[in-house]
């Protein structure tokens, strides 16, 4: 048979005929032959067609649920892969009919976009950074610094609560803003920072309580020991202020996930 619908690497017809879950997108050069377990335990093989391999498994059934264990398990066969190159991920919950499904639906229909995507990408991984305010310190820091919020919490501390309760809700809205104010500032310096190293990079829309930034930033490898020292630099600069939650190198989620028929 040709590369072009035969799985490359794997012997096994009949599991081949079976639906086939897509984990994402490599190189065939660069694509392992068999990967570690993936959804249900089962083995990942490449399906290749020409210089293109979409990294697969096979289910028993085409229904996937989105339970911890297999997201886990399609991040972790991801993760892997990017050991050895690079990666377009694919939208958790992709399946294909079966193996031929797998070329003749997405591979073959999407080769352009596909080898498109991987010069784009070659190389470049994504970086995860959110930053969170330490609560008492954030608080402690805005009192300090705010006169009037210090002033107004004093007097809710000292009155009944009847009494006070007005003001306690005047006291929560100015601590709301005040919060909103320095998120914005501290964002912004932070981006100020790592941005210049990326070569794009994805915002949350609305923070979290107490959340300075949460951003995904593609990064060439040739800069990550680069980013690392400035991620290191900031959080010693904001320790005690600021914690972070620093994760990476992933594949690209947040700047490429291939969908395809269910």
């Amino acid at each position: 048979m040709s590369a072009r619908t035969a799985p490359a690497g794997s012997t096994d017809q009949p599991r081949a005929a079976q639906p086939q879950y897509v984990y994402g997108v490599m190189r065939a050069t660069e694509a392992p032959e068999k990967g570690a377990a993936g959804i249900g335990g089962a083995d990942v093989r490449r399906i290749v067609l020409d210089d293109l391999a979409a990294l697969t498994s096979a289910l028993e059934n085409a229904a996937v649920r989105a339970r911890r264990r297999d997201l886990m398990a399609h991040s972790d066969v991801l993760t892997a892969a990017l050991e050895r190159g690079t990666v377009l991920p694919a939208q958790f919950g992709t399946v294909f009919e079966n193996g031929e499904a797998v070329v003749s639906e997405f591979l073959e229909p999407r080769r352009e976009e596909l080898r498109k995507l991987l010069d784009e990408l070659d190389g470049k991984v994504e970086l995860s950074v959110k930053a969170f305010y330490v609560e008492q310190a954030i608080l402690a820091e805005i009192i300090r610094e705010s006169p009037g919020i210090a002033r107004l919490r004093e007097g809710t501390r000292s009155g009944p609560e009847a009494a006070t309760y007005g003001a306690r809700i005047e006291l929560g809205e100015l601590v709301a803003a005040e919060l909103r104010v320095r998120g914005q500032r501290d964002a912004a310096a932070i981006l100020d920072r790592v941005r210049p190293l990326a070569d794009a990079v994805e915002l949350a829309d609305e923070p979290v309580e107490h959340e300075v930034l949460r951003a995904s930033f593609l990064v060439d490898r040739k800069h990550l020991g680069a980013f690392d020292e400035t991620m290191d630099d900031i959080a010693r600069r904001e320790e005690g202020r600021i914690r972070f939650k620093y994760l990476g190198p992933l594949p690209p989620h947040s700047f490429v996930s291939l969908g395809g028929q269910r």
